[in-house]
């Protein structure tokens, strides 16, 4: 509630939500002053909505027609809106920021670029030359203010034959006519000098020492929170459907569940929605359509062979499809520009064809790209206006309402001075009025930095104070529950799991989401006191799962170390990843009498994937033992395993990630809740990680969107097994072979329909033996896929689309199979491994490249099941004792 005319009051809660009564109403448009509060978020959208809870306020029905208005009310919450409601807030006026959607930063503005554009190529003299000038010199400052992590890499702009070398000298006068005056013409060699990665074809270059690359996330939600600390109200999942009284001095801005709010200026920034809002004010006409920038996300490891923004020559219609490094560690490429029709605002799915031509146009660029490992995909959709960009109209047709629109590429550069250009014009056009506010605050406080940027982990004390800060959640990312939680508790209070994602990159590493997302929904669903399967993606409509099975989740026996703490940092052997592998290595050295030896599992249990196959009434068994002729079910395995280990003087180390690893000498530095963050040393090192399945982008004949309801297996046994969840009743499986055929027979059995089990073959990677066993449980449809496949669903899935004709009906998707090992760690000591597969290479009997260094289970690639993990492990346990024997 702002500290400029409201009064705190108590919200009541209801159904699990928090709810406003009218008098409570009254309160948040009223007059009364509180002195140093700051403003309220409410949530509009109807009580029984499941997936929001816990300290927010669900907003509805009419505020009384005589509460005061506000000054001025921002529609859309993306980063142009957001700075705007940022600019205002350091003024003694009443602000609100409304937006459709359950998070600030959540349309346009999650899916660009990142890039911080000096201005160099926009066409001289325009208004956003202007602005995208003035804002890339003030950036540095204004990221060191916001606590928006910043990399001021610098750019080239390539030409790839004579043609487009002709262009540069034009390129670089137009530069010095956009008043960016520090670039410079490079012939080739000097090119390939400061970038060796890029192709020899290179014609000539042109420097751009300040283009810079941004946290995309963190701005929109800097912004926000500075606005909310000077009082401004944030009104998420509004959907403004009229505006009331739109020729007076006040209007009510009327939404889709009732709310209206009373307000003297109007400034329509919503973007692709700017259209239908300006119609409901009967705004001046101009016409808008989406355009769709397609992406690829590559792995950290590509990051080594590019430094500064590729970028080609633009042509009329968009700058071209870049290569950049981002803040985060990867490399990025795209988009594409596709023009779609007005009403595809909601096309942001990925296509197979567009894809290809970002990877194509990347590893023209960049050769060595084309074998590089991508972790992801993703399609944002711009605001293409016919008018021309930055269209901005004050007073349109009626008095106090601004229209913005047209802002495309260069919309996160210029927000901070585009926000001013927006107060300036209403001061002169629209009779605003505002006077500085000496108790506002510009800048975020230095605890706002986010936790991948200035880890937590790395401080003793703040380790020590809170032992959630070294239980790490996302092993991809390094991100601990510590943060998460902070997340949820920070100003905006989210509540959603991509809200999570961007104010802490948990789900956004090379895995994406494969080990991090139930457990993180667990916590969302602890802290908001709300059952997991109304846990969303990013708001209602798009939960977790269809609903809860019912009954208690299932679980192995803890098998916890009751053993004392080690003091000990030296180790003969450390074993990395306690699955049947990591437990075969240990007893195989364990059988040959080799002591001090250390097995560490990232994971609060041991056992990897087959400890989540809960043995239970009805449930499928899946882990065959030929030894003894059965198959049961995996927490059985694990158990019979584990009471081996026990016998044996093997320290046993659980949630503690290893997160950074030295080759020679041996030096491990591992994190947990029990020890901090300390380093220790080894003779031997065995790596057991494991592998996981590959994700969307990496499978190539799949696209389309993102939506809720898309799992990994290792998701589906989590919340099945688990937590009791349904996740999915009318599934689709993406994989064929035994793992896929498993998913399906274990959906059935927890009371799902028939999966269509679809990949692109023309038959089955199962067996037919292994089909056959699965019939007890479900018969699922085969379908063969001739060429692509996409998902269909904005919010939630909704269909797989085959080839691009027919649509096949689910209500969810499991990705499954395809396994690629874990090999980060092999990676980062400087081990061989073949790319973009992630094979270690390996010499005889599990042998790394380096002396020392040993691999075994499935890391070393394909799949395997625990039975043979298991042998593998005891066969390499006795090459370590050799080893060892001989050093």
């Amino acid at each position: 509630m702002s500290r400029r005319g409201r009064e705190r009051c108590a919200p009541t809660v209801v159904g699990g939500f928090i709810s406003l009564t009218m008098v409570e109403i009254a309160s948040l448009f009223g007059s009364s002053i509180n002195a140093g509060a700051s403003g309220r978020i409410p949530f509009d959208l109807p009580a029984e909505s499941p997936g929001l809870s816990r300290g927010i306020v669900i907003y509805k029905g009419r505020p009384p027609r005589d509460s005061e208005p506000y000054d001025v009310a921002v529609i859309g919450a993306g980063v142009v809106g957001c700075a705007l409601a940022y600019k205002l807030s350091q003024y003694k006026l009443r602000v609100i920021l409304i937006d459709k959607n359950f998070d600030v930063g959540e349309g346009t503005s999650k899916a660009n670029s990142a890039i911080i554009h000096t201005g160099f190529d926009a066409a001289p003299g325009t208004l956003e030359s202007r602005l995208v000038t003035e804002a890339s010199r003030q950036w540095p400052e204004l990221a060191r203010k916001l606590k928006i992590p910043f990399l001021e890499t610098s750019a080239l702009l390539l030409a790839i034959d004579d043609e487009q070398a002709r262009e540069l000298p034009t390129l670089y006068r137009k530069a010095l006519a956009n008043g960016v005056e520090d670039v410079e013409l490079l012939s080739p060699a000097a090119a390939l000098e400061l970038e060796p990665g890029i192709t020899d074809e290179v014609r000539g270059a042109l420097l751009i020492r300040r283009e810079s690359v941004v946290d995309p996330w963190t701005t929109p939600i800097a912004y926000a929170e500075v606005a909310l600390a000077n009082g401004s109200d944030i009104l998420l999942g509004a959907l403004v459907t009229g505006v009331e009284d739109k020729d007076k001095a006040i209007k009510r801005i009327v939404t889709e569940n009732g709310a209206a709010i009373p307000a003297r200026l109007l400034v329509n920034v919503s973007g692709l929605g700017s259209r239908r809002l300006a119609d409901t004010y009967e705004g001046e006409p101009f016409q808008i359509n989406p355009r769709r920038g397609q992406f690829l996300v590559y792995d950290k490891v590509s990051r080594r062979l590019v430094n500064r923004i590729l970028l080609p020559i633009p042509t009329k219609k968009s700058k071209g499809m870049l290569v950049a490094p981002t803040v985060f560690g990867n490399l990025l490429a795209g988009p594409t520009a596709e023009d779609l029709p007005p009403d595809a605002d909601q096309a942001t799915n990925t296509t197979v064809e567009g894809l290809q031509k970002v990877r194509e146009s990347a590893s023209g660029l960049c050769p060595s790209l084309e074998n590089e490992p991508v972790i992801a995909s993703y399609a944002g959709l711009r605001c293409n206006c016919a008018e021309g960009s930055y269209l901005v109209r004050f007073n349109d047709t009626h008095r106090g309402i601004v229209t913005v629109t047209g802002i495309r590429s260069t919309g996160l550069t210029s927000s901070i001075t585009l926000a001013q250009y927006l107060l300036d014009g209403m001061v002169v056009h629209c009779n605003l009025s505002p006077s500085p506010d000496p108790e506002a605050v510009g800048s975020r406080p230095e605890s706002r930095w986010p936790g991948w940027w200035r880890r937590p982990s790395d401080n003793p004390e703040k380790l020590a104070e809170r032992p959630d800060y070294g239980k790490m959640l996302c092993y991809c990312e390094q991100v601990s529950r510590g943060e998460v939680l902070d997340a949820l508790a920070s100003p905006l209070k989210p509540r959603t799991l991509d809200g999570i994602k961007r104010r802490t990159r948990a789900q956004m590493g090379r895995c994406q989401g494969f080990n991090c997302s139930i457990p993180i929904a667990r916590i969302v669903s602890e802290f908001c006191d709300l059952p997991l399967h109304q846990v969303t993606k990013r708001g209602p409509g798009t939960e977790l799962a269809a609903q809860a099975a019912g009954g208690s989740g299932g679980g192995a026996i803890s098998t916890r170390s009751s053993k004392p703490l080690s003091q000990t940092r030296h180790f003969r052997v450390v074993i990395v990843g306690a699955g049947p592998a990591g437990i075969g290595v240990a007893l195989g050295l364990a059988r040959r009498k080799v002591g001090g030896v250390v097995l560490i599992e990232r994971a609060a249990e041991p056992g990897g994937v087959p400890g989540k196959y809960v043995a239970k009434r009805g449930g499928v068994p899946t882990f065959i033992v030929w030894k003894q002729g059965r198959v049961l079910y995996g927490e059985e395995v694990v158990d019979s395993l584990m009471r081996k280990l026990a016998r044996t003087d093997t320290e046993l180390w659980l949630e503690s990630q290893v997160i950074q690893v030295l080759r020679e000498p041996k030096i491990l530095t591992v994190v947990g809740p029990d020890r901090g963050k300390i380093d220790i040393t080894a003779d031997v090192v065995v790596l057991t990680c494991g592998a996981r399945e590959m994700s969307l982008a990496q499978r190539g004949w799949l696209a389309g969107h993102r939506p809720a309801r898309v799992f990994y297996t290792i998701q589906l046994l989590d919340l099945l097994d688990g937590d009791r969840c349904l996740p999915l009743s009318q599934p689709a499986v993406l994989g064929s072979d035994l793992i896929a055929y498993s998913a399906a027979a274990k959906l059935r059995s927890h009371g799902a329909g028939n999966a269509a089990v679809i990949d692109k073959s023309s038959r089955p990677a199962a067996t037919l033996l292994e089909r056959l066993y699965f019939r007890k449980w479900c018969k699922p449809e085969w379908v063969g896929v001739r060429g692509k496949a996409e998902i269909s669903g904005p919010d939630r899935v909704e269909a797989i689309r085959l080839d691009g004709e027919k649509d096949r009906r689910c209500d969810g998707v499991v990705v499954s199979g395809s396994l690629i090992p874990n090999s980060e760690l092999a990676v980062e000591a400087g081990l061989d491994v073949d790319m973009p597969g992630w094979r270690p290479v390996m010499r005889g009997g599990g042998q790394l490249s380096h002396p020392g260094w040993f691999v075994a289970g499935n890391m070393i690639g394909g799949f395997h099941g625990a039975e043979w993990c298991h042998s593998n492990g005891l066969r390499v346990g006795k090459a370590v004792a050799q080893y060892l024997k001989e050093i």
